[in-house]
């Protein structure tokens, strides 16, 4: 039996005080220093998991502020904030208490709207988009999340029909939930598979080839760009309990 549910964030990791500088390129790839459109920096107050990332542009001027409920960087709180080089403001987004957006307003460069999404219940409630010219234009959501091509069910049957469950696991007794984290990459590609949560050496290698190998991935987008992003699935492998029906075929 399998068990799948998504969780999403950006690239990054966050540590006590502040993190070592990540750097990254303009498509959001990382890359090493000298090469670097910005780079990126965590912070966290002692005793306090709320954890503040920071980007900066290479002249150092502050692009973007975000808070996360934790140190695992999966849900925001509060609001983010986005600046243009030359300091004005790009945008503004606010969030829930379980880290749902509540609210977007985006700004062109020279001041106008450019965007306006709210969020009702975690759903889109309001949605308008402008050109410079405040002309009303098609609207494309600011974020999306990365998705699987056919959507959840067809993700879950891919799961179903690849996943082997290790036999010496088996007779072992070992089952529960591996969570394996990866990056879908913006050109929809899996990369860098890791274990989040382990249960045992078997479940976890299976898990780890199963969604190395996996394709069809649409990645997730930030103001109309692509861009890589980390995901993190739970897989639960389950034995059948003593009074389960054992099937005649």
């Amino acid at each position: 039996m399998l068990l799948i549910a998504l969780f999403y964030t950006t690239i990054g990791f966050g540590q006590v005080q502040a993190s070592d500088t990540l750097f990254y390129k303009n498509d959001g790839s990382a890359c090493v220093k000298g090469e670097e459109a910005y780079y990126k920096l965590y912070f966290q107050e002692p005793n306090i998991k709320k954890v503040t990332e920071k980007t900066f542009y290479k002249n150092h001027a502050v692009r973007t502020i975000s808070y996360f409920k934790n140190e695992k960087l999966i849900k925001k709180t509060d609001s983010s904030l986005a600046f243009y080089e030359n300091g004005s403001l790009h945008w503004t987004q606010h969030y829930d208490q379980e880290g749902n957006p509540l609210y977007l307003k985006q700004l062109h460069l020279n001041g106008t709207i450019k965007r306006i999404e709210k969020y009702n219940k975690g759903q889109l409630s309001k949605r308008k988009k402008y050109d410079e010219n405040g002309k009303r234009v098609r609207f494309t959501k600011f974020q999306k999340s990365p998705t699987y091509k056919g959507g959840y069910e067809r993700m879950i049957a891919y799961l179903n029909r690849t996943i082997r469950y290790p036999a010496q696991a088996k007779d072992l007794n070992e089952h529960g939930t591996v969570i394996v984290s990866f990056i879908v990459t913006k050109d929809g590609k899996v990369e860098k598979p890791i274990i989040e949560k382990s249960i045992h050496p078997l479940l976890d290698q299976e898990a780890l080839r199963v969604v190395g190998i996996m394709r069809q991935w649409s990645p997730g987008r930030i103001n109309d760009q692509k861009i890589n992003t980390r995901m993190s699935i739970p897989i639960t492998f389950g034995l059948p309990n003593a009074g389960d029906e054992i099937p005649n075929n």
